[in-house]
C-alpha cells in the first residue's frame, strides 16, 4: 500500500522537516504521483505502486555500486542468498528480505552500522537476529513473519524510530518497548494473537506520531447473522405483512434460509473459541490505552478498536484524538441508541460493529449546508477523508442517511442489520442536486431481511464497480435508470431467484444491467 511506503520512508527520516505526520505523508503522496507521471512507479490495484524490474534493478545499482555503496545495502527477494555471502557485509546499513534466505544471517558476526532491517513473508523466527544489531538501527519491519516474542534486550534498541509488528504471533508487547523513547511509528496490525498492551508502555513512547492497532475481527456465538431470527421472519410471512407474488415464492425463500448453509455457518461458528478477546479490548484496558495516546504530546495518526461507551466518551472529549484518528472501529457502544460522530477529518475508515440498540447515526452537516453540498470535495468538512465505511451487526439501526454528507465514501458494507428498511431515507428534504455516492466504487449489501430501499431516486453511480446484493429477499428495485453510468461497472451479484424479480422501468433498463449480473 502507498501509505506503507510513505510510513517506511518517516520512519527512515526522509521528511524530518515536517513535524506534522499529515504534511508528511502529502508530501509522500506527491512524490508517488511524481515517479508515476515519469514512469518510474507503475499502478496497480488497491492502492498500490510498484517497480519494474528493470526500473528496479537500475535504482539499487544506482543506491550501491555507482555511489560506492557495494555492500552496503542487501536485499533479497528469493532463496540465492548463502551463508559464503554475508561473511563481508559488516558494512551493510540496509538488509532487506523477502525469503527464507535469513537463516544465513545467523552466521557469527555483528552489524556495527545497520540502520535498517526489513524481513517479511518468512516462516523463519527472526528474533535470534536481534543480538546481532547494536543500538544504530532506525528501522525494523518484521511484519508477515512467525515471531512469537520479542526477546530479552530489545528495549536496547533505543534509536529505533519504525517498529512494524504487524501479521506476527506476538501474543503481548515487551514491557522494554517503553525503553524506545525516538520511536515515531509502531504499527500493530493484524494481529490475532495479541492479548496484552502492558500499561504504560505506549504512555512512555514520547516521540510517537503515529499508532495503528487494526485488529482481526473475533467471531462469538451471539454474533452469529440476525437476520436468521426465523421465527420473527416466519411470523412476518405468514401474516402477510409482506407482499409476495404467490406462494411458491415463499415457500423458495423459507426452505432458503432453512438451507444447509446456514447450518453450517453456525456450526462452524460453535467450533471456535469465542472466549477468546483481547485485553486491550476489554473496558478497562481499552479506556486506559485511549488516555495514554491521548497524553502523548506529538501524536498525530491513530488507528484504533475503540470498544464501549466510556471509551467512545474519551474520544468525544479530545480534540487530539479525534484530529489523529485514520481508522477507527466502534464496537460494543451498549445502552446507545443515537450516535454523533464527532469531526474527524483525517478519518479515512470507520468500522461500527455489534452495537445492539444503536437506532440511528448522525453527523453535524452545518458546515455542508452553509457550503452548498460540495459533491466531490468539501475542505473543512467533518469527514473529507473518510473513503471506507463498514456497518456490521446492527439489528435496530434504521439507515444509513447521514451518508449523505460523506461525498468521499468509496466502499460501503453494511451486513447484519435486521431493522433497516432504506438505506437512505426518502423523507430527508435533501436538494435533488445532490449527487449521492458520486464516488462510491463497491457497495455490498448482505443479511438486511426487511432491506426495501436503497434510495428512493436513481442515482449516477459515476464510480461504482462493483455491487454485491445477498439475502435482501424484499429489496424489489436498485437505484439505478437510463442516467446511470455504467462506463466503470464491472459486476453485479446476487441469487438468481432476487435478480429475476426486479422490478425496471423499462425492459431496455433491464437489459442494460443484466449484461452485468453474475448470479
Amino acid at each position: 500500500m502507498n501509505d506503507d511506503l510513505i510510513n517506511l520512508w518517516i520512519g527512515e527520516g526522509f521528511f524530518d522537516e515536517f513535524d506534522n505526520i499529515h504534511e508528511a505523508q502529502n508530501q509522500g503522496r506527491n512524490i508517488i504521483e511524481h515517479l508515476k507521471v515519469v514512469c518510474l512507479f507503475e499502478s496497480v490495484k488497491d492502492n498500490q505502486v510498484k517497480m519494474h524490474d528493470v526500473i528496479r534493478d537500475m535504482a539499487l545499482w544506482l543506491a550501491s555500486e555507482y555511489s560506492g555503496n557495494k555492500n552496503k545495502i542487501l536485499v533479497v527477494e528469493d532463496d540465492t542468498l548463502e551463508a559464503h555471502q554475508v561473511s563481508n557485509w559488516q558494512e551493510t546499513q540496509q538488509i532487506s528480505l523477502w525469503s527464507n534466505s535469513m537463516k544465513y544471517l545467523m552466521v557469527p558476526t555483528t552489524y556495527p552500522n545497520l540502520l535498517t532491517f526489513i524481513v517479511k513473508n518468512v516462516k523463519v523466527d527472526p528474533s535470534g537476529f536481534f543480538h546481532l544489531m547494536l543500538p544504530a538501527i532506525k528501522v525494523l519491519d518484521l511484519s508477515h513473519t512467525s515471531i512469537s516474542r520479542l526477546p530479552d534486550g530489545f528495549g536496547k534498541l533505543v534509536t529505533l524510530q519504525y517498529l512494524n509488528l504487524s501479521k506476527t504471533n506476538l501474543s503481548q508487547l515487551s514491557m522494554e518497548l517503553k525503553s524506545l523513547t525516538s520511536l515515531r511509528c509502531l504499527l500493530l496490525d493484524w494481529m490475532a494473537c495479541l492479548k496484552i498492551i502492558p500499561k504504560e508502555v505506549v504512555l512512555n513512547l514520547s516521540s510517537l506520531k503515529l499508532f495503528s492497532l487494526r485488529r482481526v475481527h473475533e467471531w462469538k456465538e451471539e454474533e452469529a447473522h440476525y437476520s436468521f431470527n426465523l421465527e420473527d421472519a416466519n411470523d412476518s410471512w405468514e401474516n402477510n405483512k409482506v407482499d409476495f407474488d404467490n406462494k411458491a415464492f415463499f415457500e423458495e425463500l423459507k426452505a432458503y434460509y432453512l438451507s444447509k448453509d446456514c447450518h453450517a455457518l453456525f456450526e462452524e461458528l460453535e467450533a471456535k473459541d469465542y472466549d477468546y478477546k483481547p485485553r486491550y479490548l476489554w473496558e478497562d484496558e481499552n479506556r486506559a490505552l485511549l488516555e495514554e495516546m491521548e497524553s502523548l504530546v506529538h501524536i498525530n495518526e491513530v488507528s484504533f478498536p475503540i470498544e464501549g461507551a466510556p471509551s467512545f466518551q474519551i474520544l468525544l472529549s479530545s480534540q487530539k484524538l479525534q484530529n489523529a484518528m485514520k481508522w477507527l472501529t466502534l464496537g460494543n457502544l451498549e445502552c446507545v441508541a443515537l450516535l454523533h460522530l464527532p469531526r474527524m477529518k483525517h478519518l479515512q475508515t470507520l468500522e461500527i460493529r455489534i452495537c445492539r440498540e444503536l437506532e440511528e447515526i448522525k453527523v453535524d452537516p452545518t458546515q455542508e449546508r452553509r457550503r452548498g453540498f460540495v459533491v466531490d470535495y468539501i475542505p473543512g468538512s467533518n469527514f473529507h477523508s473518510l473513503c471506507n465505511i463498514f456497518i456490521y451487526q446492527l439489528p435496530n439501526l434504521l439507515n444509513l442517511t447521514w451518508l449523505i454528507y460523506i461525498p468521499s465514501v468509496e466502499v460501503l458494507e453494511v451486513t447484519d442489520c435486521y431493522s433497516m428498511k432504506e438505506v437512505i431515507r426518502d423523507e430527508t428534504g435533501v436538494s435533488q442536486n445532490l449527487s449521492i455516492f458520486s464516488r462510491l466504487r463497491v457497495l455490498k449489501l448482505d443479511y438486511l431481511p426487511n432491506l426495501k430501499s436503497i434510495c428512493g431516486r436513481a442515482l449516477p453511480f459515476t464510480s461504482l464497480t462493483d455491487l454485491s446484493v445477498e439475502h435482501c429477499p424484499f429489496l424489489r428495485k436498485l437505484p439505478l435508470d437510463s442516467n446511470s453510468d455504467t462506463y466503470s461497472l464491472k459486476t453485479i451479484k446476487g441469487r438468481r431467484w432476487w435478480w429475476d424479480r426486479l422490478q425496471w422501468e423499462n425492459e431496455t433498463i433491464k437489459n442494460t444491467f443484466n449484461h452485468y449480473f453474475q448470479g
